[in-house]
């Protein structure tokens, strides 16, 4: 099965952060860059930037890691989805995963997974540079 993920392209990037306040208000209905499950990936000294996405891997390391299963695949689109009521905020996903793409929210003392906003990521719509796309 093919499936849609976000792909970052940091020669796009100004840093600008939109991506992060579209993500936020879209899952927690404020604008807070804190709040985003995405990051922006800042190197001063080279004036880069780079958007930290969920790649939706194939063997998801997040998926294998998680000790009591509240990290799935979706069996319809194929998207690794957290069920955050299942969540035990023990950060084993955070450190399975290859592009530090998971967020701990110290707030709630439970991690934070992209689920694609349904199929509609509003960090993409969000970004006027393009570069974040949902693509093949």
């Amino acid at each position: 099965m093919r499936m849609r993920t976000l792909r970052p392209n940091p020669e796009l990037c100004t840093g600008c952060h939109l991506c992060l306040l579209g993500c936020s208000f879209q899952h927690e209905d404020a604008f807070s860059e804190a709040l985003a499950r995405l990051k922006v990936h800042t190197d001063e000294a080279r004036w880069r930037f780079e958007p930290v996405v969920c790649r939706q891997c194939a063997d998801a390391p997040c998926l294998v890691s998680c000790p009591v299963t509240a990290i799935t695949r979706d069996a319809a689109t194929g998207a690794v989805l957290l069920d955050e009521s299942a969540c035990i905020g023990c950060k084993a996903c955070v450190l399975a995963c290859p592009y530090d793409a998971i967020i701990f929210n110290e707030r709630t003392g439970l991690v934070q997974l992209c689920d694609l906003c349904r199929g509609a990521p509003q960090c993409v719509s969000s970004c006027p540079h393009g570069a974040i796309a949902f693509a093949e």
